[in-house]
């Protein structure tokens, strides 16, 4: 399986799975296990850079497909209900919601993934796809952060949580000494 044929996949996966998983909990449970398992399968097909590459693009093509296939067209069928005088389909705003909402925590990591190509300690380590998933984790908490702040929440025990973690992080990843 190509490169390319990999973003289709990635975004069929995660399109079925919204569609069709009705729990929040679930839906998150298995987003976060596919993208582990594309970090992984990625870390096996490609060197560590061209896998971060390559895991960011699929993020990156589910979040132009969000916008495009769901948002895109919720908003439009909104406008054309509004115009007609008549009851817009909640379920097609509340899809788009969702993706939305999908796509304000993949930003910071899909960002990550643009510019990890200069940062050879994260995808030079042992392991990478692992140093690429706890980035990941800790990018979308402080992505959370700051929607709970636009919320009016100001939950610096977050922030401080993701500081230790990418302290941590730093040190696991420090080159030893000579």
């Amino acid at each position: 399986m190509g490169h390319r044929s990999l973003l289709v996949v990635a975004w069929g996966v995660y399109d079925g799975l919204c569609r069709y998983v009705r729990s929040e909990l679930w839906l998150g449970a298995a987003i976060l296990g596919l993208t582990t398992l594309a970090a992984w399968g990625c870390s096996e097909l490609f060197a560590p850079r061209a896998s971060y590459l390559q895991v960011g693009a699929m993020l990156g093509t589910i979040m132009v497909a969000n916008v495009f296939f769901v948002i895109i067209p919720a908003h439009r069928e909104l406008v054309r209900a509004k115009q007609e005088g008549r009851e817009p389909d909640p379920l097609l705003g509340l899809r788009a919601k969702q993706r939305s909402v999908h796509n304000n925590y993949l930003t910071l990591p899909v960002v990550f993934t643009m510019l990890a190509g200069h940062f050879p300690l994260a995808f030079g380590a042992d392991h990478a796809w692992l140093v690429l998933l706890a980035i990941f984790a800790i990018v979308a908490a402080i992505r959370h952060f700051f929607n709970r702040w636009h919320a009016g929440r100001r939950d610096w025990w977050i922030l401080a949580a993701a500081g230790v973690a990418a302290a941590v992080l730093a040190v696991v990843l420090a080159p030893d000494e000579p």
